[in-house]
């Protein structure tokens, strides 16, 4: 019994999935999703336009920064639907302070994830990247990308935005979880009012 309490103390610091974000699991449904984040992050955006399977949520806190906007997707499959991917971005007027905002992400996300660091033009430092984790639904690719984008638009030109992108999963072809990271639909570290949440809507 005493082994079987080591390995499972193991497995999870020895696995880097991305297994949630915002705190919300990877996988979980649409309503259950904009149910969690309403109450950190005020009302989805998304539900005055009529887009039923997204959220979007702007100027908000989360982790240390203050994010311009925080948008997820999600797989829908029938009458089920999977949170499958996500976008955290903040907006800077200089491409020196969007490579702070780049590296200030990429020390937070090493603390528990694998990162390998990639030029993707002339070693530019604003063409500079971050890959790190893997897929949960596939080990074989990673599970979140962290950039820097110049917006060429006319109205925002000059704009810079350093992004922290994870997914998409693929929640349909593959709807078993690389790693168990959840019970009933609730991932693993949840808060009590959350988790109660959730689960009174299903049971």
């Amino acid at each position: 019994m005493k082994y079987l309490f080591i390995l499972l103390m193991l497995i999870p610091s020895s696995l880097s999935a991305q297994n949630s974000i915002c705190g919300v699991a990877f996988g979980t449904s649409f309503s259950d999703t904009q149910t969690i984040l309403e109450k950190k992050f005020g009302e989805n955006l998304y539900k005055d336009m009529g887009i039923n399977n997204k959220l979007l949520f702007e100027k908000t806190s989360y982790a240390g920064f203050i994010w311009d906007y925080i948008s997820l997707e999600f797989q829908e499959n029938n009458d089920e639907s999977y949170l499958n991917g996500g976008m955290l971005l903040i907006s800077s007027e200089t491409p020196k302070d969007a490579e702070e905002n780049r590296d200030k992400i990429k020390e937070l996300m090493e603390r528990k994830y694998d990162i390998e660091e990639v030029f993707n033009e002339k070693n530019d430092p604003i063409n500079k990247f971050y890959v790190g984790g893997f897929d949960p639904t596939n080990p074989d690719y990673c599970g979140f990308v962290i950039q820097i984008l110049e917006n060429k638009s006319k109205e925002l030109k000059g704009k810079y935005h350093t992004i922290l992108k994870y997914g998409p999963f693929d929640y349909i072809d593959s709807p078993e979880s690389f790693v168990q990271d959840s019970i009933c639909g609730v991932s693993f570290g949840t808060n009590y009012n959350d988790t109660k949440t959730i689960l009174e809507k299903q049971f």
